[in-house]
């Protein structure tokens, strides 16, 4: 699902379709997948399709901009598939806590504010912080904040890696 617009007519791959696809890869002796791109939250089956990848053997990462986890019934089932072990690592896309940088990258402005509360759901419900993966997308504007954000995801956070995605 690469599609993270909140627009009102989405499109998801079947859940039957992706099984297969899961079915496939585990055939093939994959053992991990990452859910990443757009936003793995909105399709309607995620939780689901993460439990079937689990009774396959494949292991999964997971991640997120932060959206959907600003509603709290979401980070909770977030963490409960993480302790149901369908995940092993949760992956949040903010890429600064400054806004001026942030407002540069993104096209709404209230998003930061809903990118934190959605990672702080998410801690308060009970996820370990030594199982995110925080995800910056490194670019010119970032770059200006970048200390200050790793800083603030290791030493305010907790986590113990993060992940540098470069784009020009």
């Amino acid at each position: 699902f690469s599609n993270s617009n909140l627009n009102p007519d989405p499109v998801h791959m079947p859940k039957e379709k992706v099984f297969e696809v899961l079915d496939d890869l585990a055939a093939l002796e994959f053992r991990q997948i990452y859910w990443d791109g757009g936003e793995s939250l909105l399709h309607p089956d995620f939780f689901e399709i993460l439990a079937y990848a689990h009774e396959r053997g494949l292991g999964c990462g997971a991640f997120s901009a932060g959206l959907p986890l600003s509603n709290k019934a979401v980070a909770k089932k977030v963490v409960d598939a993480f302790q149901r072990r369908h995940f092993n690592v949760f992956g949040i896309h903010i890429d600064t806590r400054d806004r001026r940088i942030f407002d540069q990258l993104h096209a709404n402005p209230k998003e930061l504010d809903k990118r934190l509360q959605g990672l702080n759901n998410l801690l308060d419900t009970g996820f370990p912080t030594d199982r995110l993966m925080p995800c910056i997308t490194l670019t010119r504007q970032s770059a200006e904040t970048i200390e200050e954000t790793i800083d603030w995801y290791v030493d305010e956070i907790g986590v113990r890696f993060l992940e540098l995605v470069p784009f020009k």
